[in-house]
């Protein structure tokens, strides 16, 4: 894991590394972006009570956007060049013959991740799937016990918080009611 993407110190990177349907990857939901750039949906980086919707976000984006074949460097261009957003989108749209814009791209994130984590999970067909349980998304017990200077602090994220990632219903109405979805993550 990047030493500055500990989650002690950065909860938003321990929700997408305890929930990513990759497992513990910090390119499938990059938070620190947000705080780096004040990117929206933002938090404090050290609140384990507030990190559902930066790292929902986060993944959604990351999915999407990993599977256009871009670089996912791309998509930290579009914080300081909004053009960038627009011809993600055109060039999808032109691929595909869909219209492409920033609430049908966040759509097609939470599809892939829908997609990924039904694959994952036991409950619809044991023999076919990967098996994994709500227990699987969480962190080493260690992160949770031992501190991180110089804040001193644990990955304290509530396992109802983890457990709530992925109700993608949820998420979008908050996502879309509240942020504005962009390609930026």
């Amino acid at each position: 894991m990047p030493e500055n993407c500990d989650p002690r110190s950065l909860k938003g990177m321990g929700v997408t590394y305890a929930t990513s349907t990759m497992g513990a990857d910090h390119t499938a939901g990059f938070t620190l972006g947000n705080h780096l750039f004040g990117l929206e949906p933002t938090s404090d980086p050290l609140d384990g009570e507030n990190q559902l919707l930066p790292s929902a976000v986060a993944q959604i984006s990351a999915a999407a956007f990993d599977s256009t074949g871009f670089c996912l460097f791309l998509g930290m261009a579009s914080i300081d060049k909004p053009e960038v957003v627009k011809y993600i989108l055109e060039s999808m749209s032109a691929f595909t013959g869909l219209n492409f814009n920033e609430n049908t791209f966040a759509a097609f994130g939470i599809r892939i991740l829908r997609m990924e984590r039904d694959f994952n999970r036991r409950e619809r067909d044991f023999n076919r799937r990967a098996g994994f349980t709500k227990e699987d998304d969480r962190l080493p017990e260690w992160l949770t016990k031992e501190a991180l200077p110089p804040h001193n602090t644990v990955f304290d994220v509530p396992k109802e918080t983890l457990d709530e990632v992925h109700n993608h219903t949820g998420i979008i109405l908050k996502m879309l009611g509240k942020t504005k979805m962009a390609l930026k993550y």
